[in-house]
């Protein structure tokens, strides 16, 4: 009894599933909706990036310490700092298909909207032509996940240690906008006067013999010295060794933020 019920259910099921083939056949052939997200389809599909939606990264340390210590922000900035072009690349495509989603999303509605009509109290076909048209719908890349993983293996292999945490789109871009800020701050004037260290000082003023590259004066003069930036801060001048050189307080002064792109300075 139980066998013939279950041949009954698979044999009713086939059934359904036979109607239900020849009614998105039908709608397939018959509906102006499904042909115009077709054609509409073939518009934009060229269009969209090819993205994939998970990418895997690796971080393996040297010892057992370090590993303990894992910070997991931190491998996620090294992993876009050593990869940034491509990791710019895929942030770029995927803002890219969201903003071309938008505009097909608002295209389909219009088609959906406008011409579902023909169908209507037809044995249910409008609702499967709904169905059918979400499932046509274009569905492009818009997000993706970074799966992080941290391990540590002991020098002989006998020991193994893993651990992993999952990013998404908004955390790679998070990590973006601080380094871009920093790289900002490292430009600015403020951060290359505070490379200036006593340290660096000394070191300008010994290789300049403790004298003013310019009028020869120093200390034993009763000249205040100064270290100079040749390309001054003012004007995009960094704080390395070839743009300093040693100045007495007079000199330093009178030459101010000049500078002469063609001449001597």
């Amino acid at each position: 009894m139980i066998e013939i019920f279950i041949i009954v259910v698979i044999i009713l099921s086939l059934v359904v599933l036979t109607v239900e083939g020849i009614l998105y056949a039908v709608i397939m052939s018959k509906s102006s909706v499904i042909a115009e997200l077709k054609q509409l389809n073939s518009l934009y599909k060229p269009g969209f990036y090819k993205v994939k939606k998970r990418y895997t990264s690796v971080k393996r340390f040297n010892n057992k310490r370090s590993f303990d210590k894992r910070n997991f922000e931190k491998v996620l900035q090294e992993c876009y700092i050593t990869s940034e072009t491509f990791w710019d690349s895929v942030i770029a495509q995927i803002e890219a298909n969201r903003h071309k989603l938008l505009d097909y999303n608002e295209q389909c509605e219009q088609i959906l909207y406008s011409k579902r009509t023909e169908w209507h109290g037809k044995f249910s076909l409008e609702k499967r032509e709904i169905r059918l048209f979400k499932m046509k719908k274009l569905k492009p890349v818009v997000t993706f996940s970074l799966r992080c993983i941290c391990e540590y293996t002991s020098p002989k292999g006998r020991n193994h240690y893993s651990d992993c945490r999952t990013f998404g789109l908004s955390d790679l871009l998070e990590i973006k906008s601080m380094i871009e800020r920093q790289t900002q701050f490292q430009k600015s004037k403020q951060y290359q006067r505070l490379l200036m260290t006593d340290s660096l000082r000394y070191d300008i003023m010994k290789r300049d013999a403790f004298k003013c590259v310019l009028c020869g004066a120093s200390a034993n003069d009763g000249s205040r010295l100064h270290v100079d930036h040749i390309v001054p801060v003012s004007r995009g001048g960094k704080t390395e060794m070839a743009n300093l050189r040693t100045l007495c307080e007079q000199c330093n002064l009178g030459k101010s933020n000049k500078y002469d792109i063609n001449g001597i300075n």
